[in-house]
C-alpha cells in the first residue's frame, strides 16, 4: 500500500478533493483550509499547476504518487539540470559544475521547502537559474517567466531583481532588453487573463490587513545574519514554524569557500556580479535582526514589491543561487590544485544535510504519523452522504480528511470570524470559544459545521509535556460533555464529534433583526435557526439596507436615538481617525487598533483597566489616547456651511472628557465617563483539578454624540482627560441632512416592536451549478422573509441582482419577498473569459 504523504503547507489530498480540483478556474471556492470559501483571485495564478493534481486525481493517481511527479522530482531534477547548464556556461569543469549542482538542490531552504510541502516554490526555485542562462534567448526567457508565474508569483521579483543588473551592465543591449521584457510583460497578462480581467472588473487582489503591517517584519525576521551567511533555513531541520535552531558551527566553511572567488578569481565581472548578490540577499535575508534593524521595514513600506515578503527568509534562493555559482568557482580554482578535495567537499555537503537524510524533518521527508487513525476516520466520512464542513483542532493536521461534501477548516482559521473572536476569553487559550462561549454550537451550525475533528498529537512536531497531554486529554472531555454535541467517535487518537443538527448550505430565517450595539446579544441566546442578525456598526451605511427587508426589526442595545441617526449618515461623510495613527503612540501619545486586533484589544481592556467592550468599529479601527493627549486632524469634508460634527466614543468607569477645539476655541466637551456602569462577565470551565474561573468587567460601549458646529476650513485638535478615551469615527453632516436622518430615526424607532404574524415556512430548493453559482427555487412565501447563504460574506455574492448584507457578521443573508427562481451567483467569474465559453457552449447545447 503506498502510504499517505502530507506536510503543513501541503495536506493529502484524498481521491474526490483531488478530482474537484480538475475544474475552470474558479475565483471562489471552499479550499481545504477554509470551508466557509475564499476569493482566492490573489492566488489564482497557480490554477495551471493545480490543474495538474485535478488531473491526477480524475484518472485515479494516487495523491502521494502525483506528490511525487508534480512537485518533489521535479523540483530536484530541473533544479539539477539548470544548475548544471547555467554553470557549464561559465566554463566550468564537469567536477565544479557537480559540487555547485549539489548544493543548489541539496541546501537546507529548498529542503526545509519540500518537507513542508511548498513545492510550487521549490519548482519556481529550481527555474532561476535557467531565468539567468536564458536572458540572451528571448524566446526561451518567455517561456521560463511564464512557467515561473504560474508557480510563485512572487519569484518573478526575485528573477526582476537578478535581471536588473545584467541590464545596466549591458545598456548598448537596453533596446533587445526593452522588446523582451515588453513582449514578456503582454505574453504574462495574455496567460493570466483568466484571473487579471476579473481582478479588473470586480476587486482587485488584496492582502489581509495584517500581512502588511511594519510589525510583521519582526515577527517573521526568524533568521540572523549568521543564519543568512552559514545558508541554513532558521527552522533547520525540524522545520516548526517559530521554532528557531541555533546555526551549527559545521557550516562555517560555506561561506569561506563561497567567498573565496573574491581571492583566487579577481577581476572577473561575473564573479563580482554574484558576491554583491550573495552579500545583499544574505543582508535580507535576516530581515530586522541586527544590524541595521529598520532598513528592512523601511524597504517594507516604501520599496515597491517588498510587500510581498513580509517574510525575509523568502530572499534565501538568491543566496543559495549565489552560493551555488561562487563554490563551482571555488571548486574549480581547489579542484585544479588539490584533486582530492572532490570527495572530501561532496561528503561535507552530503553531511551538512543529514539531519533530513537521517529522518529528523517532520513534513514530506518524514514517516507519516497516525496515518491509519487518519485513513478511518477518512473511509468514515467518505461514508456519510450529508453534507456539512469539518472544523479541527486547533489546526487541520497534514493528513486530515477534506471532500468537497465534507470540506474543512480549522478552528484557528475561525477566529478570524467576528463572532467566534468574541467568544475568546483572554487571550492565552484562544480555543476556548468553542468551550465557553454560549452561542458556539449555534454559529457552527449555522456555518454549515458537522463535525469537530480534534487532530492527534504530532511527536515530531507538538510538545509532548505531561501537562500539554493532559490539558488536550480535559479540552477533549469538556467538548464532549456540550449539549449541542451528538455524538463522539475515537480513532485512535484522533477524535471526532458530530453537532446535533446544522443548517443547510442556503436556508430561511422567518425573523431578521437590524441590531445597533455589539455581539452580546448572543449571551441572550437568540434561535439562530430562525432568527438573522445583522449587526449595523459592522460597516458604514448598513442601517439604509433595513428599508429592503420589510419583515426586518430594529434592536437597540445600550444606544440611543441618535446612534439610530448617526447611523443613517452616508458612508462617505464618516471620518476615522485611526487612519492617520500606528500601532504604538506617535508625538501625538494616540495610537490605533484594528478589527482584526479584537482579541488583543479586549484583553488590553481586561488587564490595565478592567473594562469589557463588544461594540463593533465599522471594520474601521479605533483610535485611543491614554492620559491627557491632543491629535489633530486635518477635516476634509464636502460640507461648506453649518456642518454638524458628531463623534462615536467610548464611555467608561475609567474614561473622562473630550475637547475638540478649532482655533483655539472649543466646539463642545463630551463626558466619556460612566459612573455607574454595569458589569460584564465572562467564565472559564474548570475541570476535576481546576474549578471555574469568573471575571467581572465594568461594561464599556460606544455612543455616538452631536459634538456642535464646525468650520471645515481649518483644523481640528481633539484633546483627552481621563484614564483611556477611544474614537471610532467623526462624522459631519449639513444641518438639514442631520435633521433628515434625525427624523428618519424617529420613524425607525417604531420597528423596535414588531408584530409577529403566523409563519408558515416556505419551501426552498436549491442546485450548485460549481461553487461559484446556484439556482434556487422558493415557493410558499406569505410575508417577506431572510435567505441566509453560509460561506463567507462578500458583497460580491449576488441573489438576482440583489447585494447581500452581512449575517452574524460573517455570513450572507438577502430579502425574500415573493415565489420564483432566483440565481445566487459570486460576480467575478463571470469576467473569467473561460467559463464565459463554457457558459456559451452550454447554452448552445
Amino acid at each position: 500500500m503506498i502510504p499517505l504523504l502530507g506536510a503543513h503547507d501541503f495536506p493529502y489530498i484524498f481521491s474526490d478533493q483531488a478530482a474537484s480540483l480538475f475544474s475552470l478556474p474558479l475565483t471562489w471556492t471552499p479550499q481545504s483550509h477554509d470551508a466557509l470559501g475564499v476569493f482566492n483571485i490573489s492566488t489564482l495564478w497557480d490554477w495551471p499547476y493545480s490543474i495538474l493534481y485535478g488531473l491526477a486525481g480524475k484518472i485515479g493517481l494516487n495523491f502521494t504518487l502525483s506528490t511525487l511527479f508534480f512537485g518533489v522530482l521535479p523540483a530536484f531534477v530541473i533544479g539539477w539540470l539548470t544548475m548544471g547548464k547555467l554553470l557549464k556556461s561559465y566554463s566550468l569543469s564537469s567536477r565544479s559544475r557537480f559540487v555547485g549542482q549539489l548544493l543548489f538542490v541539496a541546501n537546507t531552504y529548498i529542503l526545509m521547502l519540500i518537507d513542508g510541502g511548498q513545492l510550487s516554490l521549490a519548482i519556481a526555485y529550481s527555474l532561476l537559474p535557467a531565468g539567468v542562462l536564458y536572458i540572451y534567448s528571448r524566446i526561451k526567457f518567455i517561456l521560463v517567466v511564464l512557467v515561473i508565474s504560474f508557480l510563485d508569483i512572487r519569484y518573478l521579483y526575485l528573477l526582476f531583481l537578478l535581471m536588473v543588473p545584467h541590464v545596466i551592465i549591458n545598456l548598448k543591449q537596453f533596446k533587445n532588453y526593452l522588446i523582451t521584457g515588453l513582449i514578456t510583460g503582454l505574453v504574462l497578462v495574455g496567460a493570466h487573463s483568466y484571473w487579471l480581467v476579473p481582478s479588473l472588473f470586480s476587486r482587485p487582489p488584496s492582502l489581509p490587513t495584517t500581512y502588511t503591517r511594519p510589525s510583521q517584519i519582526n515577527e517573521f525576521s526568524f533568521a540572523s545574519l549568521t543564519h543568512s551567511f552559514f545558508l541554513i533555513q532558521p527552522h533547520w531541520p525540524k522545520n516548526i514554524f517559530g521554532q528557531i535552531s541555533l546555526p551549527s558551527p559545521y557550516f562555517f566553511l560555506l561561506p569561506i569557500l563561497a567567498f573565496l572567488p573574491m581571492v583566487v578569481v579577481p577581476r572577473d565581472r561575473r564573479v563580482a556580479f554574484w558576491i554583491i548578490l550573495a552579500l545583499l540577499s544574505a543582508f535580507l535575508v535576516k530581515g530586522s535582526q541586527p544590524p541595521f534593524t529598520q532598513i528592512y521595514p523601511w524597504l517594507f513600506s516604501h520599496f515597491p514589491g517588498f510587500f510581498l515578503f513580509r517574510d525575509p527568509t523568502k530572499f534565501f534562493p538568491l543566496l543559495a543561487l549565489s552560493y551555488s555559482v561562487l563554490l563551482g568557482y571555488s571548486c574549480q580554482y581547489l579542484f585544479r590544485n588539490f584533486r582530492w578535495l572532490t570527495f572530501l567537499i561532496i561528503a561535507y555537503l552530503i553531511f551538512l544535510i543529514s539531519p533530513i537524510l537521517i529522518g529528523q524533518g517532520t513534513g514530506l521527508f518524514s514517516l507519516p504519523r497516525n496515518s491509519n487513525s487518519y485513513l478511518q476516520l477518512a473511509r468514515y466520512l467518505e461514508s456519510d452522504p450529508n453534507p456539512g464542513s469539518i472544523v479541527w483542532i486547533p489546526s487541520k493536521p497534514p493528513l486530515g480528511f477534506s471532500s468537497p461534501i465534507h470540506p474543512s477548516t480549522d478552528a484557528l482559521t475561525l477566529l478570524s470570524r467576528r463572532p467566534f473572536a468574541v467568544g475568546v476569553v483572554g487571550n492565552y487559550e484562544l480555543l476556548n470559544f468553542l468551550r465557553d462561549a454560549s452561542a458556539s454550537g449555534q454559529l457552527l451550525s449555522v456555518a454549515g459545521v458537522r463535525y469537530l475533528g480534534i487532530s492527534a498529537p504530532d511527536p515530531k512536531r507538538d510538545s509532548q509535556k505531561l501537562e500539554d497531554l493532559k490539558y488536550r486529554e480535559i479540552f477533549t472531555n469538556q467538548l464532549s460533555k456540550l449539549p449541542w454535541i451528538k455524538s463522539r467517535t475515537d480513532f485512535g487518537p484522533v477524535t471526532l464529534f458530530e453537532i446535533q443538527s446544522i443548517q443547510p448550505l442556503i436556508s430561511l430565517r422567518s425573523q431578521t433583526k437590524f441590531i445597533i450595539g455589539g455581539d452580546s446579544i448572543y449571551k441572550q441566546e437568540p434561535d439562530l435557526s430562525t432568527t438573522s442578525l445583522v449587526f449595523v456598526e459592522s460597516q458604514p451605511g448598513l442601517l439604509n439596507r433595513i428599508y429592503e427587508y420589510p419583515q426586518a426589526s430594529l434592536l437597540l442595545d445600550h444606544k440611543t436615538l441618535i446612534d439610530i441617526a448617526a447611523n443613517l449618515i452616508p458612508s462617505e461623510s464618516l471620518y476615522f481617525p485611526s487612519h492617520q495613527l500606528d500601532f504604538d503612540p506617535d508625538i501625538s501619545g494616540w495610537w490605533k487598533r484594528e478589527s482584526a486586533d479584537l482579541i488583543a484589544w479586549r484583553d488590553f481592556l481586561h488587564t490595565k483597566y478592567n473594562l469589557d467592550n463588544q461594540d463593533f468599529d465599522y471594520g474601521q479601527g479605533l483610535a485611543i489616547s491614554e492620559g491627557k493627549n491632543t491629535l489633530t486632524i486635518k477635516v476634509n469634508s464636502k460640507c461648506e456651511s453649518s456642518c454638524i460634527l458628531l463623534a462615536r466614543s467610548m464611555q467608561s468607569s475609567r474614561g473622562g472628557n473630550i475637547s475638540f477645539i478649532q482655533s483655539g476655541k472649543p466646539i463642545s466637551i463630551i463626558s466619556t465617563m460612566n459612573i455607574n456602569p454595569e458589569f460584564s462577565t465572562l467564565t472559564i470551565a474548570g475541570s476535576k483539578d481546576i474549578p471555574v474561573q469568573t471575571f467581572t468587567y465594568d461594561r464599556a460601549d460606544f455612543y455616538w454624540k452631536k459634538v456642535g458646529i464646525i468650520n471645515t476650513k481649518e483644523n481640528l485638535s481633539i484633546t483627552t482627560v481621563g484614564d483611556i478615551n477611544v474614537i471610532n469615527a467623526l462624522a459631519i453632516v449639513p444641518s438639514e441632512s442631520w435633521e433628515e436622518v434625525q427624523k428618519k430615526s424617529e420613524v425607525l424607532l417604531s420597528r423596535t416592536i414588531v408584530p409577529k404574524y403566523p409563519f408558515v415556512p416556505p419551501s426552498l430548493s436549491f442546485k450548485k451549478i460549481n461553487p461559484t453559482r446556484y439556482v434556487l427555487n422558493v415557493t410558499g412565501v406569505k410575508e417577506p422573509i431572510s435567505l441566509v447563504f453560509s460561506q463567507n460574506y462578500d458583497p460580491l455574492w449576488n441573489l438576482s441582482g440583489q447585494a447581500p448584507v452581512p449575517v452574524y457578521s460573517f455570513l450572507n443573508s438577502y430579502s425574500i419577498v415573493s415565489n420564483g427562481e432566483y440565481t445566487l451567483d459570486f460576480t467575478p467569474q463571470k469576467y473569467v473569459w473561460m467559463q464565459w465559453i463554457w457558459d456559451k457552449i452550454s447554452e448552445t447545447k
